[in-house]
Formats: C-alpha cells, sequence, structure tokens
C-alpha cells in the first residue's frame, strides 16, 4: 500500500510541472525622460582680488610672462555626444581691426604694426583657484591656443585671410615676374619648360604643386590637398575639460605632471590661466582678435 501511494502521488506532482521546453512569463515595458540640462558661463577675473576683468593684459617684457587675470568657467551638460570646453582665437574674423595677415597657423596674439607676426598664447586648466595665478615655464601641460582658422580656405584660395599664392609683397593669386623660380630653367617669372605655371594655384596637376624639392610655396600646406594653407579648426583639440557629464568631467593634464587623464572635476568649475612667450618676438604691441572659450559637442 506504502509503494502505490508514493506512486499516486508523485504521478499528481508530475502534472503540475510544465512540459519540457515550456516558459511561463508575461513581459512589460518601461519608459522614461531624462531632461537636458545645460548652462555654461565664462568670466574674466583678476587674480589678484577675484573681481571682474574686462580683458586679459600682459606686462611688457621677454620670456614668460602670465596675463593679470584668468577665465572662470562654469558649466553643465548631459547633452548626447563628446562635450568640451574649448579655448582658441579667431584671428581671422572678418571684422577684425588687426586681422592676422601672415602664412602660419596665426594662433595667438597678432602684431598690432606688423600683423604677419604673433606671439603664442598658452593655457593651463585648474580645477582649484592659484592664488597669484599660474606662472607658466614651458613646462609640459601647458597647452598652446589654435586659432579657428589656419591658413587660407583651399576651396577659394582667397589669400585676404592671411596666405599668398607667391609672396607676402603682391598677396595675389597670380605669380607674376620675379615671384617665383620655374622648376624647368630656374628662371624667375619665366615658364621655361619647368612643371609649375604662373598660377600655382589654379593650374598644374596636383602632384606637380605638392612637390616636396619645390620652393614655390612660401606657406604651408596645411590640410594636405597640395596647396599652400587651410587646416581647419580641429573640434577637439585644446579642450581644456572634456568628457562632460552634467557637472563632472576630465581635465587636461596639469602642467609639468604626467597627463593621464586622472585630473576632475565634479561641481563643473574650472579656472583657466593663459599665458605667453615673448621669446624671439618682434619688438611692438600684440593683442587678439578674439580669444573664444565654449561649451560644444566636439563627437
Amino acid at each position: 500500500m506504502m509503494r502505490k501511494t508514493l506512486s499516486v502521488f508523485l504521478a499528481v506532482m508530475t502534472l503540475l510541472l510544465p512540459l519540457q521546453g515550456q516558459l511561463y512569463a508575461v513581459t512589460f515595458t518601461a519608459t522614461g525622460t531624462v531632461t537636458l540640462v545645460s548652462s555654461f558661463s565664462a568670466a574674466l577675473k583678476k587674480t589678484a582680488d577675484n573681481t571682474a576683468l574686462t580683458q586679459l593684459t600682459f606686462p611688457a617684457g621677454t620670456g614668460f610672462a602670465k596675463a593679470d587675470g584668468y577665465v572662470d568657467v562654469t558649466f553643465t551638460d548631459n547633452n548626447t555626444g563628446f562635450q568640451a570646453v574649448r579655448i582658441s582665437t579667431d584671428n581671422r574674423a572678418a571684422a577684425a581691426p588687426n586681422k592676422y595677415t601672415g602664412i602660419a597657423q596665426g594662433s595667438g596674439m597678432v602684431g598690432v604694426t606688423d600683423t604677419s607676426v604673433i606671439v603664442p598664447l598658452k593655457w593651463m586648466v585648474s580645477d582649484a583657484l592659484i592664488t597669484g595665478g599660474y606662472t607658466f615655464t614651458g613646462a609640459t601641460g601647458e597647452y598652446f591656443v589654435s586659432d579657428k582658422q589656419q591658413g587660407t580656405t583651399s576651396a577659394s584660395q582667397n589669400v585676404t585671410t592671411g596666405a599668398s599664392a607667391c609672396n607676402d609683397t603682391n598677396k595675389s593669386n597670380t605669380c607674376t615676374s620675379g615671384e617665383y623660380n620655374d622648376r624647368g630653367n630656374g628662371t624667375a617669372g619665366t615658364s621655361g619648360n619647368g612643371t609649375f605655371d604662373a598660377v600655382i594655384w589654379t593650374t598644374g596637376n596636383a602632384d606637380n604643386r605638392c612637390n616636396a624639392t619645390s620652393d614655390n610655396f612660401e606657406g604651408t600646406d596645411w590640410d594636405g590637398d597640395c596647396y599652400d594653407g587651410a587646416k581647419p579648426f580641429d573640434n577637439g583639440f585644446a579642450s581644456v575639460v572634456y568628457g562632460i557629464s552634467g557637472g563632472s568631467a576630465s581635465l587636461s593634464g596639469a602642467a609639468g605632471a604626467t597627463i593621464d587623464n586622472t585630473r576632475t572635476t565634479t561641481d563643473g568649475n574650472v579656472k583657466v590661466y593663459v599665458g605667453t612667450n615673448y621669446t624671439g618676438a618682434d619688438a611692438q604691441a600684440y593683442k587678439t582678435v578674439a580669444l573664444v572659450v565654449e561649451l560644444a559637442t566636439i563627437a
């Protein structure tokens, strides 16, 4: 009897189990939305007492110098993408009174008397206030400020934005007598049997224009299209903070320290200190057209 009872009991239990491979489940969905919070401010303040400042001023002198103020940056952003706070100059702005006219990158402060030369601007970001400002020495981690437009625009080869086709004296797209050396016979201003035409930006094969042995370029082929000039501003270059998530972000490496992405801010506030290096510069006054600090999505 005991054996029979046990057999019946097991049969009942078996009936309560699902068939092999059968799944009993109920499926739900869930939705939610994170509200976009984005704010940004950048105020100039004096290093002496942290009061408001209208422009950054460097002392006259030689060698490294630091500005009399700093940029007090406050931000928060949880936008989609990769956010950064970046710093740059805009020394080729259309309405600039002393627009840069040289053929190099053009970042920094532009000469007031001779607008074809610059002195560089450097920056270093700190999560905390540095009493008396940061002293620049050329240490690793002192970054150079980049300009938004380096060289000419390759689409139009517009020499008014800073680079000439032939030389600084002419500032035109057409090479005339004495402004270029033809590689065929080496005589300036003549076509001979060489591989370059007189208008070197608009005629001739790209491989000829881009020949490394040629002296027909007076500037730099920044964008690699075999023309003198034009390197677009790199979105990610010169980011003082990056990887922003709300008020938290990573800071660019500290001067004199290993750049290892361990510097962070958690309150969305940083101080950007600005310096320059007068070494080797012409004796004259210099100023920026615009020093831009902005919150941007760079990727």
